[in-house]
């Protein structure tokens, strides 16, 4: 299987215009990068991530946003952080988030502050169940 991260010198747009990567784009004059080309990087990264972390990490942290979600609480990262614990690989909590909003079982509705100090108070994404 071909992967972008793996060749990044050239992929599509959804215009079907071929795109080197860090150049402009020639065809949908996108000067800011291709949208279709950043969502497949980011689903193949989570892949790469989701792949490497723990399988008790990854069931902890379905089982504490099933568990949210179906109290119809509203939540960020951090909170499922304080509930499971950090995960061992930076973009684990990420991969979970988007899995479980790819299934349905959550949905993002807002934005919030984060609360970790390395965050600097930037806006993260809260979510609540479907």
């Amino acid at each position: 299987m071909h992967s972008l991260l793996d060749d990044m010198s050239e992929a599509p747009c959804e215009s079907g215009c071929i795109r080197t990567r860090w150049s402009f784009h020639p065809v949908c004059d996108r000067r800011d990068g291709c949208p279709v080309v950043a969502r497949q990087l980011r689903d193949e990264a989570f892949l790469k991530v989701d792949a490497a972390t723990s399988v008790d990490w990854k069931f902890a942290a379905d089982r504490a946003i099933a568990n949210l979600a179906g109290q119809g609480l509203e939540f960020t990262a951090d909170d499922l952080r304080d509930l499971v614990g950090a995960p061992e690989r930076p973009g684990a909590m990420g991969a979970r988030l988007a899995a479980n909003v790819k299934r349905g079982v959550i949905v993002p509705v807002g934005t919030a502050p984060a609360r970790k100090a390395s965050s600097h108070a930037s806006f993260i994404r809260t979510y609540r169940g479907r």
